[in-house]
């Protein structure tokens, strides 16, 4: 018994570690970063120690507009001929998630939820719930660039820990505050601040010390973190002052969306997410248009990739009215959507 709930709980590999965003800061600038594990790792773990001697079973209830998933999971198992080993275990989870998020979203979510859950009650996955409180730097409804480097290099840190910990090894365990505060500490590169910047908000180190006239060396008089404010003061002040003339083009309707999604508040969901798709069709004239046009503005061709802030803002900047049944989008949106596609 003891082999087996060894077995069961070994760390997943580092690659396998995934990061969600959970509870925001008010500025909505940094977010809590909750490590998971996709449900098909858990699956492949249970085959590997039980082979085909487990089994789940769900139970299902629908309220107004949730849905709550129990899984049952059953294990009879015997790796000898001795009956005397015969293993019978039984442990459930349970899962839930509101219909807002779209019906096939939240039958997913809740189902994975109540699966994972069950499986914690073996021993799978259960050290993710003991890595505490990740804050790291958010920015429209994702995590910037250098948050996820950093998420990735800490779950390699983390799982190597878990691994040396799983085998009986003593692990030097460095206090989470203390820690917090000697990355605080720690003043980052010349080198390293202008990857920030180019990162964060694609300016190159000339261009940010135009936008934010200054000399290089004044900048930097009072310390990195200071010019990073001075930077980021600038390039927002830049980037909203171009966000109000109109027509926009590619580039000044980017900066117009981005501006817009900092004010998203709300939850977004497949259905929204499809209705915007289908108008930007429209106006594009087609799919293949519509993919050049979001290339154009966001970088990338895909709607289904994209924050519930980015489609909110796309929304708004349409200003999409119904009218008969028919939508109605503001006709300088078409005229620079024209402008862009070409």
């Amino acid at each position: 018994m003891e082999d087996v709930l060894k077995a069961l709980s070994k760390p997943f590999p580092a690659s396998y570690i995934e990061w969600r965003p959970g509870a925001t800061t008010r500025a909505k600038d940094k977010a809590l970063a909750l490590a998971y594990v996709d449900p098909r790792a858990y699956h492949e773990r249970l085959n590997d120690v039980f082979g085909t001697s487990w089994s789940s079973e769900r139970d299902i209830k629908l309220t107004n507009d949730r849905i709550i998933i129990t899984v049952s999971i059953s294990v009879n198992w015997n790796d000898s001929e001795d009956t005397k080993k015969w293993l019978s275990l039984y442990r459930t989870g349970v899962g839930d998630a509101s219909f807002n998020e779209g019906a096939d979203t939240a039958v997913t979510k809740a189902d994975a939820q109540a699966f994972k859950r069950a499986c914690v009650e073996y021993g799978l996955g259960a050290y993710l719930y003991t890595w505490g409180n990740i804050w790291v730097e958010f920015e429209n409804g994702r995590f910037t660039k250098s948050a996820v480097g950093n998420l990735a290099r800490r779950a390699e840190s983390m799982t190597n820990n878990e691994l040396k910990l799983w085998r009986g090894e003593e692990v030097a365990r460095e206090p989470e505050k203390e820690k917090e505060a000697k990355e605080e500490k720690k003043e980052p590169t010349k080198a390293e601040f202008w990857k920030w910047v180019d990162d964060t908000y694609s300016y190159s180190r000339e261009d940010a010390l135009k936008v934010v006239n200054i000399p290089e060396n004044d900048l930097f008089s009072k310390g990195l973190r200071e010019a990073a404010k001075l930077v980021q003061q600038a390039i927002k002040g830049k980037q909203q002052a171009q966000a109000q003339s109109r027509p926009f083009n590619a580039t000044t309707l980017g900066i117009h969306l981005k501006t817009l999604a900092e004010q998203f508040d709300g939850q977004g969901n497949s259905k929204f997410t499809g209705m915007v798709t289908g108008i930007l069709n429209t106006m594009c004239g087609g799919e293949d248009e519509r993919h050049t046009f979001l290339e154009e503005v966001w970088g990338g061709p895909s709607m289904k990739d994209r924050a519930p802030a980015e489609v909110w803002a796309m929304h708004q900047w349409l200003d999409v009215k119904k009218e008969n049944g028919d939508y109605k989008v503001d006709p300088m949106a078409l005229t620079e959507i024209m402008a862009i596609v070409g």
